[in-house]
Order: structure tokens, then sequence, then C-alpha cells
């Protein structure tokens, strides 16, 4: 072999040789990024795992905070299994609500919180329930507009209206019609749909959520039932449920629908016996009762805000505070002394953030005895009156704003419609009134028009601004 060739084989040779140590530092290279890239992989799985599970958590915390978020709900916070939950509800303008929502993993604190924004515009839609303007116009803009004769000669006991529709329940004989629907879209001429009779029985309070009136009944057997409103009618109506077993002999009075559970209140029997009771309807088909408690006398209105449920009743506690946190324990009562007149039983509340307003019944019309309350409620358990009035009127309805309070009362033949400026701080009265033909008897709000239904003559009256 010459030289020559011999120098050929041999850098060939080492070609091989520096191609075989290329090849074995690339495929260790690739061995170790493959090792890297699963070990990754298996670490961001974990981690997406982990992601995955606060995002359905942060999910779940906004559908709750969507279903309420009419109440004026101002978001929570909340540990549990091992996350935190953070929820905020800021107004943007009416009918738009934006819901923020965080979730912190507590055990890896590492990880960046998953956060969850949703923008819901006219929920009132969304939900189907009640909607009422959180600043109202000024006193001053708003006149009557239309009203309609309900025809009968005994007395609408509540009104709810939602989505253009007014709701009324009235109280007659045996037998006579006691639960109206009126279209309200147009608030110069409401027109009445359907007038029938639901039982044999006269309703008092109801709630309307989601295609349902929940009805608090004025029987001793019956107190609440169920109706379901889809193709409402007059030959066309469905009494889908009544009479979850009831532990009391006392009639159904007031009822609030929050969460998927039915706060009922119901007069005090004949015996001792509970007058606060919970019922669940998550199916409303099938409610059953949850737990009841002794109260010791009527409940004429309920407001529920976290774990405290508020009601009005009568003296010597016309506030009763209700540790309500654990439905299956007996709760912690609180009860608020404002006054030692027996005769001034609370009647209506409405509760916007920390402020809680009480109307009463009149006692007297001395200046002393004051028949509207507003309270500090930041801490539920040791409410404080922050400012209250002298009506010399008994208070029939009562809507509560963040600049404007609205008081449906009467006194003898005097029936009107007061309006008080609120100013976070200071209750002033103002000086325009509403005179109402008749003694009123529930008061309601949807967007910024007013809705009050009166007895002797029963008729629904539209207050709204010009």
């Amino acid at each position: 072999m010459s030289k020559v060739n011999s120098r050929i084989l041999n850098v060939e040779r080492g070609f091989s040789t520096v191609e075989i140590l290329v090849a074995l530092f690339v495929f260790s290279t690739l061995t170790a990024s493959a090792f890297m890239f699963s070990y990754g992989s298996q670490f961001s799985i974990t981690k997406a795992k982990i992601y995955q599970e606060l995002l359905a958590q942060a999910q779940e915390a906004t559908e709750d905070n969507k279903a309420v978020v009419y109440k004026d709900v101002s978001g929570f916070e909340v540990e549990r299994d091992d996350v935190k939950i953070n929820s905020e509800v800021s107004l943007l303008y009416d009918f738009s609500k934006k819901i923020k929502t965080r979730v912190f993993s507590l055990v890896d604190k590492n990880l960046r919180p998953v956060e969850l924004p949703l923008l819901i515009s006219n929920w009132s839609e969304s939900i189907g329930a009640s909607t009422c303007f959180r600043t109202l116009p000024p006193a001053e803009s708003y006149s009557k507009f239309g009203e309609l004769d309900l025809q009968i000669d005994y007395a609408p006991k509540d009104i709810d209206v939602v989505r253009g529709k007014a709701y009324i329940t009235a109280n007659g004989t045996t037998g006579s019609d006691n639960f109206f629907i009126a279209d309200v879209s147009d608030k110069n001429s409401p027109i009445l749909l359907s007038e029938i009779s639901t039982k044999n029985t006269g309703n008092e309070k109801l709630h309307v959520v989601a295609g349902y009136a929940f009805v608090a009944n004025d029987s001793k057997t019956s107190q609440l039932q169920v109706i379901n409103l889809a193709d409402f009618n007059t030959t066309n109506f469905r009494i889908i449920s009544d009479d979850p077993e009831i532990p009391n002999p006392g009639q159904g009075i007031s009822v609030l629908h929050n969460k998927n559970k039915i706060y009922l209140g119901t007069a005090a029997g004949a015996e001792s016996g509970p007058e606060f009771h919970i019922v669940n309807v998550v199916n409303p088909a099938a409610p059953f009762l949850e737990n009841s408690w002794d109260i010791g006398n009527r409940v004429n209105d309920i407001v529920v805000e976290n774990n405290f449920a508020f009601l009005a009743s009568v003296n010597p506690y016309p506030l009763r505070v209700v540790d309500i946190g654990n439905s299956q324990s007996e709760p912690l009562k609180i009860f608020v002394e404002s006054s030692d007149n027996e005769s001034q039983a609370g009647q209506n509340l409405f509760l916007l953030d920390n402020f809680l307003a009480l109307g009463r019944s009149v006692f007297s019309r001395h200046p002393d005895y004051h028949e509207f309350l507003i309270f500090d409620m930041k801490q539920p358990t040791s409410p404080e009156i922050i400012d209250s009035f002298h009506l010399g009127q008994s208070v029939r309805g009562l809507v509560f704003r963040e600049n404007l309070i609205v008081l449906a009362t009467t006194w003898g033949s005097k029936n009107e419609i007061s309006f008080f400026d609120f100013d976070g701080i200071t209750l002033t009265e103002n000086s325009h009134k509403i005179g109402l033909p008749g003694k009123p008897t529930a008061l309601d709000c949807e967007n910024d028009v007013l809705y009050v239904v009166t007895e002797a003559p029963s008729k629904l009256l539209i207050i709204a601004p010009k």
C-alpha cells in the first residue's frame, strides 16, 4: 500500500472515531434532555393538576356570588381545603357588576393564585330575581303614574316585581282569589294578567326567584307553598309542593329565599313552639325542613346575610339576630331591645352593606316613640342604633338604597310614601311626600320604579321618577 493510501485510510479511521465520540456525546445529551424533559413534564403535570383544582374552586366561588349578587354582596374571604378564596364584587354601574375571584394554594405558596374575573351585565335577567338600583333618583323626581284596581274587598299582603311582572298575594276568605299577576312593563298602564285562588287559605308574604313563587300561607297546617310560574295563567298553574311538615300551629307570615333555602317566619302558636324555620328547596318540588327554632313570638320579616338571620318581631325585642351558621344546632340568639312599648312591633327590614333599616308599628304620636331605626351591623352580634326617627305612623313598606330611603306609612286616614335622604351617616327627612288612596300593605322596588299595594281600596300603584 502506498503512503498516500495509508494516509487516506488513517484519516478515514480518524473521522470514524470522532464521529463515534460525537454520536456518543449527542446520545448522552439527548438522553439527559429526555430525562429532564420527562421530569419537567411530570412537574408541569403536577402543577397543572393543582391549578385545575384551584380553578374549580374559583368557579364555584364565582357561581356562589353570581347566585346572590342582586343582594348587594360585597365579597368574602375564606380558607378551606388547603386553599384561601378571596372574592370581590364591585358595582361598575347600574345593572353591571364585576366579580373577581382569586384562589391561593396554602400547600404550595410559591404557586401564583388563580384569578377568575366575571362581568355580569343586566344581572336581573341572569338570575330571574328582582332588582333595585343601588342609587335612586332624587326624591323630588318621583310622582304617581299608573294604577290597577284589584277589585277585591280584602287586603293585598305583599308584592314582588320581577322583570316587568308584579306578583301580588292577598288574604281573603276561603276560596277567594289570593294570587295576582300584573304586567307592569308600561308604568302608565299596568294590566292584570291572572287572578286565582291557590288554596283554600289566604296568602301572606312571597318571594319570586328563578320561575318559582315561594309563598307564606295564612294557615296552621300548610304554612309554605311553592308555585311553578312557568306558563302561568288562570287555568294553568301548579302548586308543586306545600306543607313540608312545619312543626308549629302558627300561620305562615314571612318568607325569604336565599341560596336554595327558604327562611320561613310564622306566628306564635297556641302552644309554645318554633316560629323560625329553615327549609331546603334545592329541589323546589320536594322541600324538606332542616330545622326550626323557638324565637318567642311571631316573625314579621326576615333578611339573611352570611351566617346571620335578622328578624323583625314584636316587643320587647323588635329586632332579633340569629346565628344560623350551623343549621343543625341551636342558634345563638341576640335580642335587641329598643323600647318598652309592646305595640311597637318590628314590621319591615332592609339590609344594605353594613346598615340595617327597621320599620315599626306606631305606638303613640308622642315624639319619644320612634318607628324607624337604622342599625350599624359591622358586628352582627352587637348591633348599634346609629339613627332613628319619629314618624307618628306605622311603617308598612321599606326600601333602603345608598342615597335614599323610601317608606310606605299609615296612621288613621293618613297614608303616604315618605322619603328620607341618607349620606351613610345622617338620616334627614325629605319634605317630598306622595299621598296614597288607601292603607299601604307592601312596597317593592324594581330598577328605579316603586310599586305599592294598598287596601280599602285594594290597588297597585306605580310611583316613578319623571
